[in-house]
């Protein structure tokens, strides 16, 4: 039949006459029977199970796939065995097995995922297509079954579901404010921590323009611009406005990421508040002007030196000492400038060695002029990380002063400062407290290897291990927890203080599974407040204590200080004096605002005098002695005055002048000639008369 359809199909010219040629008896046979036909494909397909059978479940038809997914081969089950036997016991039991073949009989098919069992008893996933089978007359005979084993499969989404909940938990644990950008800089995705330094909710921002949350939108575009261009950008600085106004300024940083096939997809980027960073710096900086200002105003010459004996830092005295230029001397050979270079060599290296030297004695040499002796007292100076960064010398000028025994302190580390970013220890911790994972940073803070960690109890490693568990605890009830501050213990007693920020990570079924955790080392940050706490409580110390009356006051004239002196002097509240006109409070507010205009002028006034009314309408005589304070940058902030209340000694020069005058007069009314002299003759004084 097919060769007669195939030459039709040739008169037809839908055939050539070759491809007649080459259909063989078997191909005639096969299209001959097509149902036939039909059936060896199905028995031969491998990758999905066909089965038939009847109403009563038993098969009647079971291909090649079928026995490689469930074990049994044709002769096994054939008109032998009941298509519940591929059924889990619990489908079977609680009757899903027939409830399936009930909607199958009512809607003529039925598709879905189930359990299966193999001939070896064996649990599988399958994804399941039954139709009903009808007679000729439509009347159901029994079904057709057609399964596909999805065990890999539902291996590999679930793997993939867990994969995204731990890094959804990696993100929202952050501190740091996270974000996603297209490449047009619209949001697509935050965490917990934009949320809360933005003031908006998740669903708020994403889809939103991400420029539209700085106070500088074409600093933060051309931010999003570099990161396409460069695919990365580190500490660029923005200033991200909140919905309450407030202003945080953060440390963007961020980079490109693509799709499997290498498209870009958009942009990643974390925003760090760096503010209480930005203040510590500027401490830092402060700091670093206060010492310089220290070094410089030394009175001997001091000079910083590399473990290669070279300078690297002198200050003024130094310069005078030698007779040459900063330039010539940073960068070059220290011994160079002493009558013997290998003891100065000697005296570095057991610096280097020893970590001090003190009174060690050399002779320099200057450009001009006689040779100098000097006491060379040297102690090292390290980096924050603890290497040895050189030494810190000063070499005092002890010609004249050979006997004196005074010895130089030694000086703090050359180089202190704070690391601006640090790697956080990282934690997962299970509902029972016990460790699942850590990070090599935890390993390096702890002391503990890894193998250690996981499964230990995770409250063991820290001072209070009771509020440690609350933490954990506090984070499962809420689902996260930030700026949790706790101290822990490493494995050689060492204590360090750290701020603990976590939350939940969950499986595939939403339960939660655990936390991740990071905590920072915040205990250099705890130490520098405390300083500058300390610092400014005794700053404060010293101007509340004075006698005079101690004031300061900014370029438009308006008080922005005053001490308790002050406030007594004038009778007015410091309250009602900050933010006050100064000249306000002088008879003469003209002269008054000459004298502080002076000041800005000149840098300096002294002995300037004043009279000043207090609230009461009493006059007070004052000397006003005032000198420029500045910023860091050494930009004029303002005045610094005192108002010395001299009334008294004003009387008393006045005292003593009418005295002199009543004594002159005495002397000069005498009708004698009178005179002195000192104790060898010489006439002193005389008066008329003489």
């Amino acid at each position: 039949m097919a060769v007669r359809q195939a030459r039709k199909d040739r008169e037809a010219g839908l055939m050539p006459p070759e491809d007649l040629d080459s259909l063989g008896v078997d191909a005639q046979d096969q299209v001959g029977d097509p149902l036939r036909f039909l059936q060896n494909i199905l028995e031969s397909s491998t990758e999905y199970s066909i089965i038939a059978k009847d109403l009563h479940g038993m098969i009647l038809l079971w291909n090649e796939g079928a026995h490689q997914i469930y074990g049994y081969t044709t002769d096994e089950v054939v008109g032998k065995m009941n298509a519940s036997i591929l059924h889990i016991p619990e489908d079977v039991e609680s009757g899903k097995a027939q409830e399936i073949l009930r909607t199958c009989l009512q809607k003529g098919k039925y598709d879905g995922v189930w359990k299966r069992r193999r001939k070896n008893g064996e649990v599988f996933t399958a994804r399941l297509v039954m139709t009903l089978r009808r007679d000729a007359a439509g009347k159901p005979i029994g079904y057709l079954i057609i399964s596909k084993d999805i065990t890999e499969e539902e291996k590999l989404n679930q793997r993939l579901i867990e994969s995204q909940e731990y890094n959804r938990g990696l993100i929202e644990s952050n501190i740091d404010a996270l974000m996603t950008t297209d490449t047009v800089g619209v949001i697509t995705d935050v965490n917990r921590q934009m949320e809360e330094l933005t003031g908006y909710p998740r669903n708020k921002l994403i889809g939103t323009p991400f420029k539209t949350y700085f106070t500088e939108p074409q600093r933060a575009e051309e931010g999003i611009r570099r990161v396409l261009a460069e695919d990365r950008v580190t500490n660029y600085e923005l200033t991200i406005r909140s919905s309450e106004g407030k202003e945080t300024v953060v440390s963007y940083n961020a980079t490109t990421f693509r799709a499997t096939d290498g498209r870009l997809k958009g942009v990643f980027a974390a925003a760090r508040d760096v503010t209480e960073q930005k203040k510590l710096e500027e401490q830092i900086r402060e700091s670093q002007n206060y010492n310089r200002g220290l070094i410089e105003a030394s009175l001997d010459p001091l000079i910083t030196v590399d473990s290669e004996i070279l300078i690297t830092d002198v200050n003024a005295q130094m310069m005078k000492l030698t007779g040459f230029g900063r330039e010539e001397l940073i960068g070059s050979y220290f011994a160079d400038y002493f009558t013997e270079p290998d003891r100065a060599v000697a005296g570095v290296r057991k610096t280097l060695d020893e970590g001090f030297v003190t009174n060690y004695e050399l002779v320099l040499k200057p450009r001009v002029g006689p040779e100098r002796l000097v006491s060379f007292n040297a102690s090292v100076f390290k980096d924050t990380e603890g290497m040895l960064k050189g030494i810190f010398a000063s070499a005092r000028d002890i010609t004249e002063q050979r006997k004196l025994e005074e010895q130089v302190r030694e000086s703090q580390n050359y180089n202190r400062g704070l690391i601006e970013s640090s790697v956080d220890a990282l934690v997962t911790v299970d509902p029972q407290l016990v460790v699942t994972d850590v990070n090599e940073q935890t390993v390096r803070v702890t002391g503990y290897a890894r193998h250690e960690l996981i499964g230990s109890a995770f409250n063991e490693y820290f001072t209070d291990s009771q509020r440690a568990a609350a933490g954990v605890r506090e984070t499962f009830e809420k689902g996260f927890v930030t700026n949790y501050e706790l101290v822990l213990k490493s494995k050689d007693a060492r204590q360090t203080l750290v701020s603990f920020n976590a939350s939940v990570f969950r499986d595939t079924e939403r339960r939660v599974k655990g936390i991740f955790a990071s905590a920072r080392d915040i205990t250099e940050q705890r130490k520098l407040e405390e300083q500058v706490r300390e610092s400014q409580n005794y700053n404060r110390g010293l101007i509340e204590s004075s006698v005079d009356a101690l004031v300061t006051v900014d370029p438009q004239l308006v008080v922005t200080d005053v001490n308790e002196q002050t406030v007594r002097l004038t009778g007015y509240s410091r309250k009602q004096l900050i933010g006050s006109s100064f000249p306000q409070y002088f008879t003469e507010p003209e002269r008054a605002a000459a004298g502080v205009k002076q000041t800005f002028g000149q840098g300096f006034v002294t002995n300037y005098e004043l009279v000043l009314k207090s609230k009461d309408a009493r006059q007070t005589l004052v000397s006003f002695n005032a000198s420029v304070f500045r910023d860091i940058e050494g930009k004029v902030k303002g005045i610094f005055a005192a108002a010395r209340d001299i009334t008294a000694q004003k009387k008393l020069e006045e005292q003593i002048r009418e005295s002199q005058n009543y004594n002159r007069g005495l002397i000069e009314s005498n009708i004698d000639a009178l005179m002195t002299t000192d104790t060898l003759g010489v006439i002193t004084d005389v008066n008329r008369q003489m």
